[in-house]
């Protein structure tokens, strides 16, 4: 089994991630456990995943028929078995993965066992068989255990009937992937300024007054780039991207016209880490004003 972890966003001080499970390959030893000719072990998995941030408990479908002494593996990162979001501290090193599961083979319907046993062991005495054995081996997939997320997933595989073909519990230590993002923004101009949400900043600038807007973004690890850009100006701004590891700063200048006076512009900015797929905005909201008369 393999689990890929992926880094979504920032909110708050922590990381969003995606926890996917894949199973990756099944090897049975000499024995499977299916007793007689009952199939040919039509595998299936329950277990779950004991994460940073809560439980990923899955229930397979049939994943695949296997013989005593077989196996299988699956391309790419294999099949997709279970996948949950959540929230955990950034950068968290060394927490202990904790990994629950069962591999049985399922004999839901008796007739479809047995019709695919028999196409089983025909198929291997002759080739023109292997039509007969794909379509049993359909079958049984279309009556084997539905895939889900129960409530306690070993209790589910218990209810369909069938053999235990293994069980495990490990435990590993892992490092989410990923880093911490911050933007800040200064404002310095004659006008008065406020802040109206975390991310936003309202100033009232007098016409023919200039002012400024110091930018700094951090990403954490340092060793990583972090660039600043920005996203809508007004004509009368000026502004230069910038890049840099671990830290980059820039300044937006401004100066409104007096034909601007009654107008209201937003000038937004993004902090962009491209190694971690973080960004954040920030909006300066710029409402210009006559100007004091001498």
């Amino acid at each position: 089994m393999t689990l890929d972890i992926v880094l979504l966003g920032e909110e708050g001080g922590l990381c969003r991630y995606r926890f996917d499970l894949y199973l990756k390959c099944i090897e049975l030893g000499s024995e499977d456990g299916d007793p007689g000719l009952r199939g040919p072990g039509d595998m299936f998995l329950a277990g779950s995943v004991v994460l940073p941030c809560g439980l990923l408990k899955f229930l397979t479908g049939e994943v695949a028929q296997l013989d005593g002494g077989e196996s299988v593996e699956f391309p790419d990162n294999g099949i997709l078995i279970g996948s949950r979001e959540c929230l955990a501290p950034c950068d968290l090193s060394n927490f202990p993965l904790v990994v629950n599961v069962a591999l049985r083979n399922h004999n839901n319907v008796n007739l479809i066992d047995l019709l695919g046993a028999f196409f089983w062991a025909l198929r291997r005495a002759s080739p023109e068989a292997e039509p007969l054995w794909k379509t049993a081996e359909g079958l049984s997939r279309v009556y084997g255990p539905k895939a889900g997320e129960p409530d306690d997933p070993p209790a589910a595989a218990e209810e369909v009937p069938g053999t235990a073909v293994g069980e495990g519990a490990a435990e590993v230590t892992v490092s989410l992937p990923g880093g911490y993002l911050t933007f800040e923004m200064t404002v310095s101009t004659s006008g008065e300024c406020q802040q109206i949400s975390e991310d936003t900043v309202r100033c009232w600038v007098p016409a023919g007054e200039g002012g400024e807007a110091f930018l700094r973004a951090q990403v954490t690890p340092l060793e990583h780039t972090v660039s600043i850009y920005a996203l809508t100006l007004p004509a009368w701004a000026t502004f230069h991207p910038v890049s840099g590891y671990g830290i980059a700063q820039t300044v937006c200048t401004f100066a409104p016209p007096l034909g601007a006076v009654g107008s209201t512009v937003e000038l937004r900015f993004r902090a962009v880490a491209e190694d971690y797929g973080l960004y954040r905005e920030l909006t300066l909201v710029l409402e210009v004003v006559a100007p004091e008369p001498d």
